[in-house]
């Protein structure tokens, strides 16, 4: 939000494409405050995408492999 020294409603509006995504990019995000009455100013912000949780198995354990002679082929499991 911003405040305007006369009053009224600043409308408040930005330039990003969204989603916004890339695992390792930042974006810069330009803010654009506007009074309605010709006065504006801007503010960048940085969006940093950077993901930090690991993959988490759906299984909370595998099943025994029980072959005889050998196993030729896996599944991964998800």
């Amino acid at each position: 939000t911003a405040t305007d020294n006369c009053g009224g409603t600043v409308t408040v509006s930005h330039n990003a494409t969204l989603p916004i995504s890339g695992e390792g990019t930042t974006t810069i995000v330009t803010w654009t405050y506007d009074d309605g009455n010709g006065n504006t100013s801007t503010q960048d912000q940085n969006v940093i995408i950077d993901d930090t949780t690991a993959p988490t198995p759906d299984a909370v354990s595998l099943s025994d492999i029980t072959a005889e002679c050998e196993v030729t082929s896996l599944t991964a499991p998800t």
